[in-house]
């Protein structure tokens, strides 16, 4: 049987919270600049043409597929 949670139970685990969610405010900024820098692309297209470029819709946010040829 599942006993219900006390106001107290619920304080007991604030400091593990915050503490939480202060590494992953310390760590997500590091991670998110490596990550950007190994997944975002390059500017120069080069001799990349566009071959079409669709909406999809029904979606949220409206996506677009770009079709490209090198």
């Amino acid at each position: 049987m599942m006993r219900r949670r006390r106001w107290s139970d619920w304080l007991e685990q604030w400091p593990a919270a915050l503490l939480a969610a202060a590494l992953g405010l310390i760590v997500a900024q590091p991670l998110g600049s490596a990550i950007q820098r190994r997944v975002t692309t390059v500017a120069q297209p080069g001799e990349l043409r566009i071959l079409s470029v669709r909406r999809l819709r029904a979606r949220t946010p409206t996506l677009h597929r770009v079709l490209t040829e090198s």
